[in-house]
């Protein structure tokens, strides 16, 4: 028996760690080790209970975001003047706004779009990173110096700051906030997808396949597409954090969604000069974010050592 021991280190520069030693800095950083699995039952690892709770927050944030007409009977924009800024309590559990709004029903609709917008964004950040990676492993010596080259200038940059630039170029709006996070993301994926296929391609199997005379097109669906994947979908669950937390940040600054949109960073904009006069026009907003982006952040971390094959249960707790 042979034991093959194989390490890739890339650093990506956004700050994901995809437990195979790429990191990508973006402010989440999971560290995987050997050793130290929980047993469960028939030698089967068990999730820390932290993983448990952060799992059911997710599934409660995707159950609120398909149906928030089962949580509340109102509608987000429906007005009360005469129920301004009124405190949570048993009529409006999360209060009221400045415009008599019930808060809770508008974090309830605002679930939806906010899940909306990272799934978006980042569906179409892992598009154009395989196509971006494949391109490169692909295309040719010119074509790769040229796509790795541009891969390292958008590494170089901080993805709020793309994203940020991205929007003053096309405007603000929902659709161009996708289209800039998903541009901020790409390298990143680009990066993982161009790693994996140049060690698929170089592995004995592939080129004995090329040998027999098995067309490129069959070689990169059957062998190269698979194995890329797999760590691409991985490195995306904790990447569908990071775009839901810019998502809320342009909306925040007033370049993603409008009013009278739902939208939890909205939401947030719209109750920060109410901080000291009514606290719960903001917070209810940022804790759903905060919540939210801390479930997928831990979730993705436990993906990502499982997909490994190693829990250090210290990343999951």
């Amino acid at each position: 028996m042979t034991d093959i021991d194989t390490e890739t280190d890339i650093e990506t520069g956004t700050g994901i760690d995809t437990g195979t030693g790429i990191d990508t800095g973006a402010g989440i950083d999971t560290v995987v080790t050997g050793g130290a699995r929980r047993p469960g039952p028939r030698g089967l690892s068990v999730p820390r209970p932290g993983v448990v709770v952060a799992a059911a927050v997710l599934a409660l944030a995707a159950f609120v975001a398909v149906a928030p007409g089962l949580l509340t009977d109102g509608a987000p924009t429906d007005i009360d003047p005469g129920q301004a800024l009124v405190g949570p309590g048993a009529g409006h559990w999360f209060g009221t706004d400045q415009l008599g709004r019930d808060v809770f029903t508008r974090v309830v609709y605002g679930a939806r779009t906010s899940l909306l917008l990272g799934l978006a964004a980042i569906g179409l950040a892992v598009t154009g990173g395989v196509v971006l990676g494949l391109a490169t492993v692909l295309g040719g010596r010119g074509a790769e110096r040229i796509l790795t080259w541009l891969t390292d200038v958008l590494l170089a940059l901080p993805p709020i700051l793309l994203a940020l630039l991205v929007v003053a170029v096309l405007g603000a709006g929902t659709t161009n906030t996708v289209i800039a996070i998903a541009i901020a993301l790409v390298p990143v994926y680009g990066r993982l997808v161009r790693t994996e296929a140049m060690v698929v391609l170089r592995s004995g199997y592939v080129e004995a396949a090329v040998g027999l005379g098995l067309r490129r097109g069959v070689v990169i669906a059957r062998h190269v597409l698979p194995n890329a994947l797999g760590p691409v979908l991985v490195l995306a669950t904790v990447g569908f954090g990071t775009a839901l937390m810019y998502a809320s940040a342009l909306s925040f600054l007033g370049l993603g969604s409008s009013p009278p949109n739902s939208e939890w960073g909205l939401m947030l904009a719209e109750g920060r000069d109410f901080l000291q006069t009514a606290w719960w026009t903001g917070v209810f907003p940022g804790a759903a974010i905060t919540g939210t982006v801390i479930a997928v952040t831990v979730v993705g971390r436990y993906a990502q050592a499982r997909f490994a094959g190693r829990v250090d249960w210290r990343a999951s707790r």
